[in-house]
Protein backbone atom coordinates (compact mmCIF):
# COMPACT_ATOMS: atom_id res chain seq x y z
CA UNK A 1 0.00 0.00 0.00
CA UNK A 2 2.59 2.23 1.05
CA UNK A 3 4.12 1.33 -2.25
CA UNK A 4 1.44 2.70 -4.58
CA UNK A 5 0.94 5.62 -2.76
CA UNK A 6 4.83 6.67 -3.55
CA UNK A 7 4.09 5.96 -7.35
CA UNK A 8 0.66 7.68 -6.68
CA UNK A 9 2.49 11.13 -5.29
CA UNK A 10 5.27 10.34 -7.95
CA UNK A 11 2.55 10.31 -10.61
CA UNK A 12 0.84 13.41 -9.38
CA UNK A 13 4.35 15.48 -9.12
CA UNK A 14 5.62 14.72 -12.47
CA UNK A 15 2.42 15.59 -14.13
CA UNK A 16 2.22 18.87 -11.70
CA UNK A 17 5.96 19.28 -13.58
CA UNK A 18 5.34 18.84 -16.64
CA UNK A 19 2.14 21.40 -16.38
CA UNK A 20 3.96 24.24 -14.55
CA UNK A 21 7.01 23.71 -17.56
CA UNK A 22 4.17 23.77 -20.38
CA UNK A 23 3.18 26.80 -18.77
CA UNK A 24 6.17 28.34 -18.55
CA UNK A 25 7.16 26.91 -22.29
CA UNK A 26 4.01 29.36 -22.75
CA UNK A 27 4.66 32.23 -21.22
CA UNK A 28 8.21 32.32 -23.11
CA UNK A 29 6.40 31.51 -26.21
CA UNK A 30 4.16 34.32 -25.61
CA UNK A 31 7.34 36.64 -24.39
CA UNK A 32 8.94 35.94 -27.74
CA UNK A 33 5.92 36.44 -29.87
CA UNK A 34 5.12 39.97 -28.49
CA UNK A 35 8.81 40.79 -28.75
CA UNK A 36 8.85 40.09 -32.36
CA UNK A 37 5.64 41.79 -32.80
CA UNK A 38 7.33 45.15 -31.45
CA UNK A 39 10.44 45.00 -33.43
CA UNK A 40 8.31 44.48 -36.92
CA UNK A 41 5.98 47.22 -35.96
CA UNK A 42 9.36 49.09 -34.54
CA UNK A 43 11.11 48.30 -38.20
CA UNK A 44 8.34 49.30 -40.03
CA UNK A 45 7.94 52.63 -38.38
CA UNK A 46 12.01 52.86 -39.07
CA UNK A 47 11.34 51.98 -42.60
CA UNK A 48 8.53 54.76 -43.13
CA UNK A 49 10.22 57.48 -41.77
CA UNK A 50 13.33 56.41 -44.02
CA UNK A 51 11.07 56.85 -47.17
CA UNK A 52 9.74 60.58 -46.05
CA UNK A 53 13.22 60.98 -45.23
CA UNK A 54 14.64 59.65 -48.25
CA UNK A 55 11.45 61.10 -50.71
CA UNK A 56 12.32 64.58 -49.11
CA UNK A 57 16.03 64.82 -49.93
CA UNK A 58 14.79 63.97 -53.78
CA UNK A 59 12.58 66.57 -53.23
CA UNK A 60 15.18 69.01 -52.45
CA UNK A 61 17.57 67.96 -55.21
CA UNK A 62 15.12 68.72 -57.97
CA UNK A 63 14.05 72.19 -56.03
CA UNK A 64 17.75 73.26 -55.98
CA UNK A 65 18.38 71.77 -59.58
CA UNK A 66 15.53 73.95 -60.50
CA UNK A 67 16.50 76.64 -58.70
CA UNK A 68 19.93 76.66 -60.00
CA UNK A 69 18.98 76.15 -63.15
CA UNK A 70 17.01 79.71 -62.79
CA UNK A 71 19.66 81.38 -61.32
CA UNK A 72 21.83 80.30 -63.98
CA UNK A 73 19.27 81.91 -66.80
CA UNK A 74 18.96 84.98 -64.82
CA UNK A 75 22.41 84.99 -65.23
CA UNK A 76 22.96 84.97 -68.78
CA UNK A 77 20.41 87.02 -69.27
CA UNK A 78 22.04 89.96 -67.50
CA UNK A 79 25.29 89.40 -69.25
CA UNK A 80 23.09 89.76 -72.21
CA UNK A 81 21.80 92.77 -71.24
CA UNK A 82 24.80 93.81 -70.42
CA UNK A 83 26.58 93.41 -73.67
CA UNK A 84 23.61 94.66 -75.67
CA UNK A 85 23.97 97.97 -73.02
CA UNK A 86 28.26 98.07 -74.12
CA UNK A 87 27.02 98.00 -77.74
CA UNK A 88 24.22 100.93 -77.17
CA UNK A 89 27.04 102.60 -75.80
CA UNK A 90 29.77 101.88 -77.94
CA UNK A 91 27.49 102.65 -81.41
CA UNK A 92 25.93 106.04 -79.16
CA UNK A 93 29.52 107.24 -78.59
CA UNK A 94 30.55 106.53 -81.74
CA UNK A 95 28.04 109.11 -83.10
CA UNK A 96 29.29 111.42 -80.72
CA UNK A 97 32.30 111.43 -82.13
Amino acid sequence: MLNMRSQYNKQIKEKTESVSEFLSDQKEIFTKNFLTDLLKTEANQIRNTENQITKSLQDSTLKLDNDYKSFMGFIDNEKEINKRNEDVTIIYNDLLL
